[in-house]
């Protein structure tokens, strides 16, 4: 972990408005999870402040720059540094909860350490300024340090309070692979029924982070009964495919960077569409291709358009035969495109390699005790998932060296369009599209040039060919 010696790496934005508020006589700190970030020498994304300012003194402190006043009335203030927004909060001790979500009411401090002590993690409690150093009264730096997930006094009474709680802690667990602290996780199994009352919008929002994090298949074998209880209308969800889960992770080498993106072990840098695209194939995943359940969840979750494309193309290309041949290939690349179609041999990849781990573990037994009760592997079927698993690194390959040449793939890479068919005398309609898409399968399959001569006598042969078989049928 980075120690603090002297000023720590914050931007430099956060560092203005940090002296903005003191020379008008506040305190003012980093807070939160970019300080969690900085000090584990992590890039921070969003830069929180916390202030002694109250939310209109924050509003008279700022008054010449564009503001969002939104969060105001709670105590949120974003202040726009150029194009960078950050979010200046009073300092805040919380109400009752009622609904364990949120506080029925919050009331403004003065007070930093007050504010530290209504958060969730000790590793989250912590606030730090160039003036004062760090402030860490419950002792965040050393269990970030040791790698532990603590909660801020009582865990019964966090999760009480604010149940997605729960599911925050497995999601850092699976991005951090920190170690969660014995009465905190008895806590966890104790109140974990109360996920009930936690929308399945907000709990995806968790799981989807959980899923991209490089220790998600370990959170999910030990806490997935956890995860069952925010999604029980999906029984054995998180029991399903952990082992395919896991491989995911691990397909990805060095040599095979551009085929292997969006996989790689160390994620901590990757961007925000790689992590989700991980997600999103692991939970195809846990849903093992079920269209229906997976359509029932993205209703439920109120997952995104974009995403729920993404989803529905993995369930249905779950069962799929994988392609044999370069023509087969790039129909994938035609109907999903090269990232769709990257998906999909991913999927299978790390199917294949769940498959194979388990049945390797299983041919690895040693005790009698063991052999009885479950049936050995043939050799066979641990040879069909390794030529399988080889298989989808073969297309991956072939896949970037189809993107690298631009091999025409899609109707506006053709030489010919439907104007030019217009002009051969070709009815306007449905057919014109029909003729274009058999020109392209056909220049896939390498049964023609893509030249306008070529494709243009082609197209002829196969009409004649189609009145020839029409009148013998006849």
């Amino acid at each position: 972990m980075k120690e603090i010696e002297g000023a720590l790496h914050v931007c430099k934005e956060a560092l203005y408005l940090i002296e903005r508020l003191e020379e008008a006589g506040f305190e003012a700190y980093v807070v939160g999870g970019c300080l969690r970030d900085a000090l584990l020498g992590k890039k921070a994304h969003d830069v929180d402040l916390t202030t002694s300012a109250l939310p209109k003194e924050l509003a008279r402190v700022f008054s010449g720059f564009h503001l969002c006043e939104t969060g105001l009335a709670h105590g949120t203030l974003t202040v726009f540094v150029g194009d960078m927004p950050l979010e200046v909060t009073t300092y805040r001790i919380d109400g009752a909860y009622e609904d364990h979500r949120r506080p029925k009411q919050v009331r403004f401090s003065r007070q930093v350490e007050e504010d530290l002590a209504r958060r969730d993690f000790t590793i989250n409690a912590m606030a730090w300024n160039p003036r004062q150093g760090l402030v860490d009264p419950f002792g965040g730096k050393d269990d970030l340090r040791c790698g532990i997930l603590r909660c801020v006094g009582d865990p019964r009474l966090r999760f009480t309070e604010d149940a997605l709680r729960i599911l925050r802690t497995l999601r850092f667990q699976a991005v951090y692979g920190f170690t969660i602290e014995a009465e905190t996780a008895a806590a966890m199994e104790e109140k974990r029924g109360l996920l009930a009352c936690i929308s399945k919008e907000r709990s995806w929002v968790e799981l989807k982070k959980l899923l991209a994090g490089p220790w998600a298949a370990e959170s999910l074998q030990v806490y997935g009964h956890i995860w069952q209880s925010a999604f029980s209308e999906f029984p054995a969800l998180f029991e399903q495919a952990v082992e395919s889960v896991r491989a995911a992770e691990k397909v990805g080498d060095a040599e095979e960077s551009e085929s292997d993106a969006i996989v790689f072990k160390d994620r901590s840098d990757d961007g925000e569409e790689k992590r989700r695209e991980l997600a999103l194939l692991r939970l195809a995943l846990l849903f093992g291709g079920d269209c229906e359940k997976t359509q029932r969840f993205c209703r439920q979750a109120k997952v995104s358009r974009e995403e729920q494309r993404i989803l529905a193309e993995l369930a249905e290309g779950f069962a799929e035969a994988l392609a044999h041949s370069g023509g087969q290939l790039k129909r994938w690349v035609f109907r999903s495109g090269y990232a769709g179609t990257m998906r999909l041999l991913m999927l299978h990849r790390a199917k294949a390699a769940g498959a194979l781990r388990l049945l390797e573990r299983a041919a690895d037994r040693q005790t009698t005790a063991q052999a009885q009760t479950a049936q050995e592997p043939a050799p066979e079927d641990i040879l069909q998932h390794r030529q399988r698993y080889q298989r989808c690194r073969e297309l991956q390959k072939q896949l970037c060296r189809y993107k690298e040449e631009q091999s025409c793939v899609s109707l506006a890479q053709l030489a010919i369009d439907g104007r030019t068919l217009l002009a051969c005398g070709i009815p306007a309609g449905a057919q014109i599209k029909a003729l274009l898409t058999k020109a392209l399968f056909a220049v896939m399959d390498d049964l023609v040039e893509n030249r306008e001569d070529a494709l243009l006598a082609h197209l002829q042969l196969q009409r004649q060919e189609a009145v020839l078989t029409a009148s013998s049928d006849q």
